[in-house]
């Protein structure tokens, strides 16, 4: 049985200033939900007066010359170490990313002596070698996070019965859904808490200055994903060809990037080649296509609790969003946004002509996205994670033995 979805913070736990190591294969200049979750947690930890090391690896910068990674950049008491160059794979249906080092295990271990920390928060534990060499070598209490859906987990296949030897040395498990819970119980019955991924509305907001090119009288419709087959774009790209003829004063904002890149853009007919804009990694600018768009749409066919999502809401995008159940999590259909079968071109052509004919159905949908979005403000989600922390310190004080 999971534990209880946002359980209030507890006041009477005796709060100190912590020295946080947060493990993560995903950090800037890798753009993806994790990241932005990492960041945001350090940042309003540190803000909070404890001390915050993002532990991960070395990647190519994809961003542009002048966009800031990490858009905010650090405050004091959050700082990041790197700890070996990381290499992309493919995993899950998505680009992902491994850190590989020969002196990683030694490196680790010098880390943890020198920093002492209180405790380790660990991104995605199941993901080899960064994650599985720093419970190794952790010799302190130590927390996970799942942020993934998966409907198969190769490591968990091969594994079998390591897994819950692997899992069992965590003093404390989250999840950001009740989905991940669920796809990762297939294999592991442990105790999670669900605490949501959150959203800084402070950044992502309606009031932002304008993109010129987006203000030119044009509705647009805006996908924000890597630029792999999981996210769904070429389902969005047929969806668009399909309505674009009775909505001629449309256009289609891609943000995002990816190996693929050439195929999606070879698949856009040449009628519509000036109706699609493709933007490519956007980090410190999204607040501006966020707030000048005016439908945010996620085709994807598999996910977990999507950061994007909140971002749009915002920003007070209405949302469109496939019927699955990373989405159904935050989204609840007809009130906060508007679904359509997986993968079914003309469920989601229909959705979007919807959304488009009618001006007020838009509107009390952003007004609803507003609403939901201050609910996941990242001050009410940091009160429950740092509530956990101490929780779990409490539960084992002297670390791991």
């Amino acid at each position: 049985m999971n534990e209880t979805s946002f359980p209030n913070p507890n006041p009477d736990l005796k709060r100190k200033p912590l020295r946080v190591g947060i493990i993560t294969e995903y950090f800037y200049p890798n753009l993806g939900g994790v990241t932005e979750h990492v960041y945001h947690l350090s940042r309003h930890l540190a803000l909070r007066g404890h001390q915050v090391d993002i532990i991960t690896s070395r990647v190519r910068n994809p961003l542009k010359k002048g966009d800031e990674a990490p858009p905010l950049g650090l405050v004091p008491g959050q700082n990041v170490i790197h700890v070996g160059p990381g290499i992309p794979v493919i995993s899950n249906g998505s680009l992902a990313s491994v850190t590989l080092s020969l002196r990683l295990g030694k490196t680790l271990t010098r880390l943890f002596a020198e920093k002492r920390y209180d405790l380790v928060h660990i991104q995605s534990p199941y993901g080899p070698v960064l994650p599985f060499l720093s419970v190794k070598y952790c010799p302190t209490t130590m927390i996970g996070t799942i942020h993934t859906n998966f409907t198969s987990n190769v490591y968990a296949n091969i594994l079998g019965k390591y897994l819950k030897l692997y899992l069992d040395q965590f003093d404390g498990m989250m999840a950001v859904s009740e989905t991940t819970v669920r796809a990762f119980q297939r294999y592991y019955q442990k105790e999670f808490r669900v605490i949501p991924n959150g959203v800084d509305t402070r950044w992502f907001r309606k009031d932002i200055q304008p993109l010129p090119f987006l203000k030119d009288g044009r509705l647009n419709l805006l996908f924000i994903g890597r630029l792999d087959p999981r996210n769904g774009l070429h389902f969005l790209i047929e969806a668009f060809a399909k309505i674009h003829p009775e909505f001629p004063e449309t256009r289609l904002v891609i943000i995002g990037d990816g190996p693929l890149r050439k195929v999606y853009e070879n698949i856009i007919p040449k009628s519509l080649q000036d109706s699609v804009y493709f933007a490519g990694y956007i980090n410190r600018e999204r607040p501006s296509y966020f707030a000048h768009c005016q439908i945010m749409c996620f085709p994807a066919t598999i996910a977990a609790f999507s950061v994007t999502i909140l971002e749009g809401m915002a920003a007070g995008l209405p949302i469109v969003a496939s019927r699955i159940p990373g989405f159904l999590d935050a989204i609840t259909e007809n009130e906060n946004g508007l679904m359509f079968a997986v993968g079914n071109i003309d469920d989601l052509a229909q959705t979007l002509k919807k959304l488009l004919s009618d001006p007020s159905l838009r509107n009390r949908l952003s007004q609803a996205s507003l609403k939901t979005a201050a609910r996941y403000n990242w001050e009410q989600i940091v009160d429950q994670i740092e509530s956990y922390y101490f929780e779990v310190l409490a539960r084992s004080p002297s670390g791991k033995s």
